[in-house]
This record gives C-alpha cells, structure tokens and sequence, in this order.
C-alpha cells in the first residue's frame, strides 16, 4: 500500500510541471461573466465601489491599428484581418473592452482573440468566449494592443467600448466609428427614412447618391453623428454646421480630400487650430468625378444645422460659403418622423413639407433637396 502511495506522489510530481505549462488559454475559460451578469451589458462591476466619472475628466481614449500599426477606421469581413485595440492615456486598475454595433447598441460583434498581451485575458461575456477582453493586473505602462478579429458577416458602424478604472473612478470611452471596409464609401438611397437620415441636393428630379450634386447620409450615436458625403464635382467644400459658429466640411483640393472643424465668419472658413477638434475624418477619397467623405462630428444642437456649401480659395481654405438651414428640429430625435422636400434656389427659399397628412405645395426652382427621417435614425443606447 505504501509503495502504491509513493507511485502515484510521483506521478502527480511529473504531472504538475506539464499542468503548468498547458496552453495559457485553457485556464482562462473560467466564466468571468454568467450569461445573465448585467455587468456585461452596462460595463460597470456588478459590485462598484468607484465613482462614475464625466469623459472630460479623463485623458483615456481607445484607437484602433491595423497589422501594420497603422490608425485605422475600418474592419474587413472579406480577410478578417486583426486589428489591435490600445487603451492610451496612464496606468489604470482595470479596463473591460468591446466591440459593439451602432445599429444595435446592445450587441457585441466580432471576438477578441489568443493570444492576449500581458496583463490581459479574454472572458466569457453574454455566453461568448471572447466577447470582451478585461486586465488582470494594474496596467502601468503601454501595451501591444488586444487582437480583434471581425465579424463573418458587415455590421455597419461599429465602435469599440471600455469602461477604465483609475484612483477610484470608472470612466466609460469609446473608440472613433470603424465602418466596413470599402474602396469607397457607399451612400445608398435605400436607407434614407429607416435607419439613416438623408439629404440631397441638385437638379430637380436627381438620383441619390448618383446625379445629385450632393448627398448626405447620417446616423446619431450617443452624443455624436457619422456622416457619409458625396460630391459629384471636383475642387470644392462642403459640410454640415455643428453651431452657428463651427462646421465640419469635406474639403477637396488639388492634391488629395480632407475633412476639418472650420469657424465660419461672414462666408469664409478659418481653421479650428486654437480649440480642441469637434469632428474626426473617418475617410476621403476622390476619383475621376466624385468626392467621398466620411466623418464624425459632435451632435448638432437642436436647430442649429445648416447645410454649408462653398469654393476653396489659394489657401486650400473654403470661402464664398453658401448656408441652408436643414428644416428639421432634431437631427437625431428618435421620436420624431418627419419627411420634407425642399426646393433651393439661390436666392430664395421655398418648400413642400408633408406631415401628418397635411401637405403644402410651390412651385418649382433651381436645387432641389430631399430629407428622410424616421424613428428608426437613433436607438436608445446603454454603455
């Protein structure tokens, strides 16, 4: 019986060295997360003993790489490349990082992938391995980055969020929208009045996103929009106000096309070089005809919109700016359905506005503009 002891003591002694050094991954699949533990869908410890605190008071920020550590604002579901996700900003306590879906806010999309860098572990989060990724040490230096593989499927608009904690407080961020991959941007009229808001502007009659001079496409997302622009022409401006004193415009110039904060005085646009930026460009592109552009841009105040559109003077700067105040109240009231067409001349403004079955009728002119809304243009959203 003593000698059967020994044998199986030194058989457990062998054991425990080759135990150890199993893949890192087989210990991780421990259920950080129960498939009904709310912490997954609001980001905050079921127990919490940290104040929330106010984004502003934070200097964290989530940016996005590619394989090339390049900053990128798009995910392939053709190749399904990794892209590294980095929390910058200071040491922290503890980071919980996802994936989600703009047009359902709710849902994590992709998964997060082996292996992790040091510090990190992906856990179990809705019943999906992988589904976030949280630290198990006090993070005090910059990491590689947690590797992300997309979805099988597009999922449109998606942002990567994390709730940070750091000297007692939970700070919740989130990335800049990544959208899918594309050798341009895609501005289709079958979304205008369903899940985007829409505008055109051009010759009467003028096809969406094909003739019309210009075609905007938006979705609200918490406190900010993502814009998908077409021009059809060449050196130019265009854009949307934030204020009455800021606006975002698409800028072409002869060498390539950006999207910049702009203060506008009396037609002209100056750079936004003295205060921090209000919009980020997502993506610019020209070809032989067209001008792509997407951003991302604060919220616009309620009625403060206006469509802004204009020339480009030596400086690459716009000037000779045309405003038109967009005849909606809310560009991102989820309550508020509302379909308008409006017919734009250049000196005066007219328009036909069906709602609620009452209708008002003009006559015709020069530019001709279209917007779409419906309830469907934002969701209600949790962190």
């Amino acid at each position: 019986m003593i000698s059967i002891v020994m044998r199986m003591q030194g058989v457990i002694f062998l054991l425990v060295p080759l135990i150890l050094k199993l893949p890192k991954v087989c210990l991780q699949r421990s259920v950080d997360f129960t498939t009904i533990d709310p912490a997954c869908d609001t980001m905050i410890p079921t127990i919490n003993r940290n104040i929330i605190g106010s984004t502003n008071e934070s200097n964290f920020r989530i940016r996005i790489f590619d394989e090339n550590g390049k900053e990128t604002y798009e995910y392939d579901v053709k190749n399904r490349r990794i892209l590294y996700v980095k929390v910058e900003g200071g040491p922290f306590v503890r980071a919980h990082i996802q994936a989600r879906s703009v047009a359902h806010p709710t849902v994590q999309v992709g998964s997060f992938v082996d292996p992790p860098p040091e510090y990190f572990k992906l856990v179990n989060c809705s019943g999906v391995y992988g589904a976030a990724v949280i630290n198990e040490d006090y993070v005090t230096r910059r990491h590689t980055g947690v590797r992300w593989r997309p979805p099988t499927i597009a999922k449109g608009a998606i942002v990567f969020l994390a709730s940070i904690i750091r000297s007692r407080k939970l700070f919740h961020i989130r990335s800049a929208f990544l959208s899918p991959h594309a050798n341009f941007i895609t501005v289709r009229g079958d979304e205008c009045g369903r899940s985007h808001g829409c505008f055109k502007a051009g010759d009467d009659g003028c096809a969406f996103a094909d003739t019309c001079r210009f075609s905007f496409k938006w979705r609200c997302y918490k406190d900010s929009m993502i814009v998908d622009a077409v021009h059809n022409g060449k050196l130019t401006s265009f854009g949307l106000s934030i204020d009455d004193e800021y606006a975002v415009m698409c800028v072409s110039r002869k060498g390539y096309v950006t999207a910049e904060d702009f203060i506008i005085v009396s037609g002209n646009g100056f750079p936004n070089i003295f205060k921090p930026p209000r919009s980020k460009r997502l993506k610019a592109i020209r070809d032989s005809r067209r001008v792509h552009c997407r951003f991302e841009m604060e919220r616009p105040k309620i009625g403060s919109t206006d469509f802004i559109y204009g020339e480009i003077d030596t400086y690459g700067h716009p000037y000779k700016l045309k405003r038109w105040k967009i005849p909606v109240s809310n560009m991102c009231d989820p309550s508020y359905v509302h379909s308008t067409e409006t017919i734009l001349n250049e000196d005066s403004l007219t328009m036909r506005v069906s709602t609620s079955g009452a209708e008002r009728s003009v006559l015709s002119a020069h530019l001709f503009a279209f917007i779409a809304y419906s309830a469907g243009l934002m969701q209600k959203n949790i962190s």
